[in-house]
């Protein structure tokens, strides 16, 4: 009888946890900096910014300029 079944996986395969936040420490410059970031209002200094009209959403301007406030950061 064939064999029907299989297997792609690899005992060398990576995975990622479930939770990243689990891998943080509390001291990580990430949380640190999303605290900080999250005591200021962003979205008054967001506010000309225009709505789209067709094709995908749009990312959220506030996450964005974490982002990228970050990786100046580092």
């Amino acid at each position: 009888m064939k064999n029907l079944h299989t297997n792609y996986c690899n005992s060398k395969q990576g995975y990622l946890p479930l939770f990243l936040s689990d891998c943080l420490d509390l001291p990580d410059p990430v949380l640190t900096f999303d605290r900080l970031m999250g005591g200021i209002d962003l979205n008054k200094y967001l506010t000309d910014i225009p709505k789209y009209t067709t094709g995908r959403f749009r990312y959220n301007p506030v996450n964005m300029l974490k982002t990228v406030l970050f990786g100046f950061m580092v």
